[in-house]
C-alpha cells in the first residue's frame, strides 16, 4: 500500500474462531483492560469517531478515521466474546475506573489534523504494546491467537496514520514512534 488512495483498514487475514473452553477470571480481567480500559478498543472507537466528526475539509482522512473506528468496533465485539467465554462480563467498567464506568475523558479531543493523527498514532502504539504485554501474561492459545490477530490490524492502522501524517505536514515526521516488533504470526 504505497498510496493513501486505496486503503484496506485491516490485515488481510481471517479472525480466529473464538472457542475458549476453560474459564479464567484473570485472563478475562486482562482482556477487560483491552476492551474498555484507559487505552482500549472502546476509547479507540470513540476517539476515531470524534476525529471523523471534526475533520471536514479532509475527506480522505475523515473516511479513514471512520473506517478504522469500524474495525475497532469489531475488535470490541471480538474481545466481548472472549471475555464472556472466559467467565467475565463485558460491561464498560474496569479496574481503571473502580468507582465508575468508562470515562470518556480519556478520549483525546483535539481538532487539528496533526493533533488528531498524532493522538491516534500514540493510541495505536500503546495498544500494540499492551496487547503484547497481555500475550506474555496469558497462557491460552485461543486468547493469544485473537490478540495477535488484533495486533495485525492495529499495525495497519499505525501505518495508515503515519502516511496521513506525512501527507498533511510540510515535512516527513523525523522519528515516528515505532510499535514493538511483531513476529508476523497469528496464533
Amino acid at each position: 500500500m504505497s498510496e493513501i488512495g486505496t486503503i484496506q483498514y485491516r490485515a488481510n487475514l481471517p479472525y480466529p474462531k473464538i472457542n475458549i473452553t476453560q474459564p479464567n477470571e484473570e485472563y478475562a480481567r486482562l482482556l477487560m483492560e483491552d476492551y474498555c480500559g484507559a487505552v482500549s478498543e472502546l476509547r479507540a472507537v470513540l476517539q476515531y469517531t470524534y476525529g471523523s466528526f471534526v475533520t471536514d475539509g479532509y475527506a480522505d482522512l475523515k473516511s479513514a478515521l471512520r473506517n478504522i473506528g469500524i474495525v475497532e468496533m469489531l475488535h470490541l465485539e471480538l474481545l466481548s466474546v472472549a471475555i464472556i467465554q472466559l467467565g467475565g462480563d463485558p460491561k464498560f467498567h474496569t479496574e481503571d475506573y473502580p468507582s465508575e464506568s468508562y470515562n470518556c475523558d480519556d478520549v483525546v479531543y483535539v481538532k487539528t489534523v496533526n493533533g488528531i493523527i498524532l493522538a491516534n498514532i500514540e493510541l495505536e502504539s500503546i495498544s500494540i504494546a499492551n496487547y503484547r504485554k497481555h500475550i506474555a501474561m496469558i497462557d491460552d492459545t485461543q486468547v493469544n491467537g485473537l490478540l495477535e490477530r488484533i495486533i495485525l490490524d492495529e499495525e495497519v492502522h499505525y501505518d495508515i496514520l503515519n502516511k496521513f501524517y506525512v501527507k498533511y505536514t510540510l515535512s516527513p515526521r523525523p522519528t515516528p514512534p515505532q510499535p514493538p516488533e511483531s513476529n508476523g504470526t497469528v496464533g
